[in-house]
């Protein structure tokens, strides 16, 4: 298995936990976002940021595969700015990072996880609206809605407390 068949398999399970329902249009947004993030970024942030990049990349290449379309994903682009940045290790600690947004059920709890909405619905006031702890499976994760610049609201998975910044994750 390559890299790309290896992330596309963490990516695609990872967002299968939030069941937030995904959306071609939505994911392409993430993708710019990011995709602006990397050209504003230097030296260490500026691989972070890929990774970022290949991170929401891949999960529209995915997205796109899965409904037939033939449209671009801006896949190419990023995994040969990956390879050309020598960044694949970034990837991986992006891809480690998003997971420390879920919380394992052996390691809390509902009750406990309705305290972390709390502090992340204040740290985060004005940007995040319905901010609600969630349990999927086997996980926790706090969920908000994040307004984008058209004025609708969307689902998004948000850090709590134990989550670990992607630069953790470098090896």
């Amino acid at each position: 298995m390559n890299n790309l068949e290896k992330w596309e398999q963490q990516i695609v399970a990872w967002n299968h936990i939030h069941g937030i329902k995904p959306s071609i249009e939505r994911q392409r947004f993430f993708v710019n976002s990011e995709a602006q993030e990397y050209h504003n970024e230097k030296g260490t942030d500026k691989l972070l940021e890929l990774g970022d990049w290949a991170f929401t990349a891949i999960y529209l290449h995915y997205l796109i595969n899965k409904k037939g379309d033939d449209d671009h994903s801006s896949l190419i682009d990023g995994m040969n700015l990956v390879r050309a940045s020598g960044a694949e290790k970034f990837v991986d600690a992006v891809i480690a990072s998003n997971w420390t947004k879920y919380v394992h059920s052996k390691y809390t709890n509902m009750d406990k996880m309705s305290q972390e909405a709390v502090i992340v619905a204040e740290k985060y006031k004005g940007r995040y609206k319905q901010v609600v702890p969630i349990r999927s499976g086997d996980y926790y994760f706090i969920r908000g809605r994040e307004q984008d610049d058209q004025g609708e609201w969307h689902e998004k998975v948000l850090k709590p407390s134990t989550f670990k910044e992607a630069i953790h994750f470098i090896k």
